[in-house]
């Protein structure tokens, strides 16, 4: 049987609190969605920390809602994030978000390789 439009809304609805971050107080933010998770994980294998940073960019301009519910920042701005002064808060952030998504460190095998959860093959 089909999913219907609920079911399926449901299942691909992202979590949205306000989260409270150090240094910074309560944000609104939403999780990341299943794709957006994915890319996040994949890049994460990248060892160069400038490339992590930018990943904390990337999470923090996809999630960070205004009062309303709209993104905060648009993809353009992203960049500029990452070009930040205060990185702390910009990681902090980042983190509180993942968390919110459910992103473990142990998604990423030590070693380096894609695990089920990286490459999308984690059974739900």
């Amino acid at each position: 049987m089909a999913a219907d439009r609920a079911q399926l809304s449901e299942k691909l609805a992202c979590a949205r609190e306000e989260v409270d971050v150090p240094g910074i107080g309560k944000v609104l933010c939403r999780s990341l969605t299943q794709e957006e998770a994915g890319h996040v994980r994949a890049l994460a294998l990248d060892k160069d920390p400038e490339q992590r940073f930018r990943i904390a960019g990337y999470v923090v301009s996809r999630c960070v809602l205004q009062v309303d519910g709209s993104r905060m920042f648009t993809n353009e701005e992203a960049d500029k994030l990452c070009a930040s002064s205060d990185s702390e808060a910009l990681s902090a952030l980042a983190l509180a978000i993942e968390k919110l998504s459910k992103i473990k460190p142990e998604d990423v095998k030590a070693e380096g390789e894609p695990s089920a959860a990286t490459t999308g093959l984690a059974s739900s």
